[in-house]
């Protein structure tokens, strides 16, 4: 046997008697800071619920329209929306769509776009085309400020939106959202850059 081999062979039982020496010491368990309160100087961490900002504007967006309050809407809209849609041509995108309320169902984001699906809750049965069930919205980030850059109707959702993801589209401008829905299905839906 060669020297080097010997160390080799003493080495590596060391390292494994001392691993399993390791492995046997219990748990110590540090003592409370103050014996008579133990849970005292003891922290949870800190849990917030605040929203993201791009699903605030989102609720705004649509807070402003369950009011009709058409204006304020359209102050949310990006730039290049509202350069394709005059403001006296806003309300009528809506045609006899009257939202009573909205909810968020789930978001995502990446870098400076997000996509969030709300459902909604209508004033009354719409007269001019199918029902609406919710909208997907997809916002940018504009400066510091999230807008509205596209709002679609959605005549059904799904009950779930597992894994939501919005991603830059690999071919082209525009975003790939995907998600898994209630029954295992993933769905793609590609959008054009508005």
């Amino acid at each position: 046997m060669t020297r080097t081999t010997l160390c080799l062979l003493v080495l590596t039982i060391a390292c494994v008697a001392g691993c399993g020496r390791l492995r046997t010491r219990p748990a110590i368990t540090p003592p409370p800071l103050d014996p008579a309160n133990p849970e005292a100087g003891r922290t949870e961490p800190e849990r917030t619920s605040a929203k993201a900002p791009y699903v605030t504007v989102a609720e705004e967006f649509f807070a402003h329209l369950s009011r009709n309050d058409m204006g304020k809407a359209y102050e949310l809209l990006t730039e290049d929306y509202r350069k394709l849609v005059p403001e006296k041509d806003f309300p009528e995108l809506f045609g006899d769509v009257s939202i009573k309320s909205a909810q968020t169902l789930n978001s995502a984001s990446s870098a400076n776009v997000a996509y969030v699906i709300m459902a909604v809750t209508l004033a009354k049965p719409v007269s001019s085309g199918p029902d609406i069930a919710g909208y997907s919205v997809l916002l940018k980030k504009v400066g510091d400020q999230w807008q509205v850059a596209l709002f679609l109707a959605e005549e059904k959702l799904a009950g779930t939106y597992n894994d939501l993801l919005i991603v830059p589209a690999s071919k082209g401008k525009g975003y790939t959202v995907t998600y898994t829905d209630e029954n295992g299905k993933q769905t793609r839906i590609d959008i054009p850059e508005p």
